[in-house]
């Protein structure tokens, strides 16, 4: 059913990206490609003994083994009368390990001492702990509905950025959050298009001329994303 779901939103999107001008409804069609993008995105689950991403999912326990999995394999579970994970091999090379070199915990026996000898007293050994390596931090990686990162202070270019195109920084910030919010990046000309109608509709009103060195300054100084 995903599939389905996905294919479907791909479609969508192909006939409005190949458009020369879009329109209100190609705005609205946007709009439910983002949407069933999240639903889906919502609604797949992992099975934890093939792996798949499916929307129906079963959780199960055979002999103690707990585990979420999809239609075929918990079929394939109750046939085997087993649940077997996507780790299960790791496990098994490691329970091998462990056997084939059984760690001696038996210590040599002491030899024997005179009951009239006094054996040298030795001085207590100090381990020091071993020093744990720090993992490196991991970068978050951007989502695909997010907003773009600015490369400096957002304050700043939305000013600098107004300054040149003569409007006020309020609007060059409402002309950023039109921009950022389609689904996927677009073109300069359609995200033109797509930003002229949407600020119309707030009453924002802008010439050719100043809304492009905009959307340019929104590229250069804010980190809008556009498609090449």
């Amino acid at each position: 059913m995903a599939d389905v779901n996905l294919k479907k939103l791909a479609a969508k999107m192909a006939a409005v990206a190949g458009k020369k001008q879009m329109d209100s409804k190609d705005l609205t069609v946007l709009r439910e490609i983002k949407d069933g993008i999240s639903q889906t995105l919502q609604e797949l689950k992992e099975c934890d003994s093939c792996g798949s991403a499916v929307t129906e999912i079963v959780r199960m326990e055979i002999e103690g083994v707990r585990a979420a999995v999809c239609h075929a394999c918990g079929i394939k579970a109750l046939k085997n009368k087993g649940l077997v994970l996507k780790h299960a091999r790791h496990r098994e090379k490691e329970h091998a390990h462990k056997k084939d070199h059984p760690a001696s915990h038996k210590s040599a026996k002491p030899e024997s001492v005179p009951a009239n000898a006094h054996a040298p007293a030795k001085a207590p050994k100090v381990v020091k702990p071993a020093k744990e390596d720090k993992a490196p931090a991991v970068a978050a990686q951007p989502s695909l509905f997010s907003t773009p990162e600015p490369r400096q202070d957002l304050g700043a270019a939305l000013q600098e950025i107004g300054e040149a195109a003569g409007i006020k920084p309020a609007i060059v910030r409402r002309i950023l959050q039109i921009a950022s919010s389609v689904a996927f990046p677009m073109n300069l000309e359609r995200t033109l298009n797509y930003t002229r109608m949407e600020a119309q509709r707030e009453n924002i009103n802008l010439d050719n001329e100043a809304l492009k060195k905009v959307i340019s300054g929104l590229v250069q100084k804010a980190g809008l994303k556009l498609k090449e």
